[in-house]
């Protein structure tokens, strides 16, 4: 009897329950507890009673309030399940919300795949301009510096107008990449011209500043190329770190989660259920890996439970501001924090999704293999051995004796 109550009040003192379920409900507490006295005279009377007596008494309430607020939130626990089962649109009654919840998940993925087709195709048409562009100018160079002279000082001005132009028409909103491509070609044929018919090796200031226009549509051409490219893998970073590869589900959470959950499937052919298990035996015996993926674990818990909260908090004051509450303005002002207040939250979910399906990709990458050990299996020579090693593993499960496995005991 006295180790159960132990074990409860080490669970009440836990940095998960803390971190992930009182703080949370905390916040809560003390935001319907303010909004109770801004909407009622009469609960702002207890609040200044209370402030009013003795110092012993206030802390003696305040301490009472804290223990209570920890109960509540021991017995408000499996709340954080709910919210995550509704940010998935895990229940049946939502079906319908969730198909067409899912038709634009998909419809934001066929943009988002656009977009990155785009991309990509922006960047290898720029790489093969810029390389045909910084292969055709040096040759006009050393064909205008044979000349030794200056013939066609207009060609310049306007070869240096268009380089000097190509940043800002980079930066402007309308950009695009037709547009950006065609103002290359063009600006690469001005500059072509001006440095066939003048030479830039001159040590005239019109002479110098070809050179230097020269030099700087050069470094304008990597810079672009760079620039696309990043945006290519950008692009392509979004679409496979936020959609799985199929089986696309009804919310961006649900997708992200995904994504992570079949991180080993994908890679090492292992599916997700099978290894994390089996994985947590392992990561008992590495305690700082374990504190860095307990604690992406709970910033996660404390931001989904946070959300919910956040979403029954609007939920219910709304109407009773609106019914009962004293003050227009206070109404007008709960009602307009509500839509930022909650998307800002459900973004911080899913950054916090995001990290947490890092951390379990590099759990999977770093203690895989440990796995392996712990089941008795050799260390695979190649990853396409192990691949089949986890397959086979896989199937043992369900073999009924049929399977038979190598077991490599010695390695105990």
């Amino acid at each position: 009897m006295f180790g159960t109550v132990v074990d409860k009040l080490q669970a009440l003192l836990s940095r998960k329950f803390l971190i992930a379920i009182y703080f949370p409900i905390l916040i809560f507490a003390a935001a319907c507890f303010s909004m109770s006295c801004l909407a009622f005279p009469r609960a702002a009377g207890l609040l200044w009673a209370w402030w009013a007596d003795t110092l012993t008494k206030k802390v003696q309430n305040l301490v009472i309030a804290l223990l209570i607020i920890a109960v509540i939130a021991y017995t408000l626990a499996p709340l954080t399940v709910l919210c995550r089962r509704a940010l998935q649109m895990d229940f049946n009654w939502l079906a319908g919300l969730a198909n067409r919840m899912r038709q634009m998940e998909l419809e934001r993925l066929i943009e988002l795949r656009s977009q990155a087709k785009e991309s990509l195709r922006y960047f290898v048409r720029l790489q093969q301009l810029t390389d045909g562009f910084l292969t055709s100018l040096p040759t006009s160079r050393k064909t205008g510096v044979a000349l030794a002279a200056l013939q066609d000082k207009q060609a310049i001005d306007t070869a240096l107008q268009r380089i000097d132009n190509l940043p800002l028409e980079r930066q402007h909103k309308e950009f695009r990449a037709d547009l950006a491509l065609n103002s290359l070609s063009l600006t690469a044929k001005h500059l072509g011209e001006a440095l066939e018919r003048n030479s830039a090796a001159l040590s005239d200031p019109l002479g110098k500043r070809l050179q230097e226009g020269y030099l700087k549509f050069r470094e304008e051409c990597v810079d672009m190329a760079a620039t696309a490219r990043y945006e290519a893998e950008r692009c392509a970073e979004a679409q496979y770190s936020r959609f799985p590869r199929s089986n696309i589900k009804s919310t961006r959470f649900a997708n992200v989660r995904s994504v992570a959950e079949s991180y080993a499937s994908r890679t090492y052919a292992v599916d997700f259920d099978y290894l994390w298990p089996r994985l947590q035996f392992v990561l008992a015996k590495d305690e700082k890996s374990s504190d860095v993926l307990d604690a992406a674990q709970n910033q996660l818990d404390y931001s989904v439970l946070l959300l919910g909260l956040s979403v029954i908090f609007f939920v219910l004051w709304l109407p009773v501001l609106c019914f009962w509450g004293s003050s227009a303005l206070l109404l007008l002002i709960t009602g307009l924090a509500a839509p930022p207040l909650v998307t800002m939250l459900y973004r911080i979910v899913i950054d916090n999704q995001l990290t947490l399906g890092s951390v379990i990709r590099a759990t999977v990458d770093r203690f895989r293999l440990d796995v392996l050990a712990s089941l008795n299996q050799a260390p695979p020579a190649t990853l396409m051995i192990e691949r089949q090693r986890w397959s086979d593993l896989q199937k043992a499960t369900s073999a009924e004796g049929i399977l038979d496995l190598p077991l490599n005991v010695a390695s105990k």
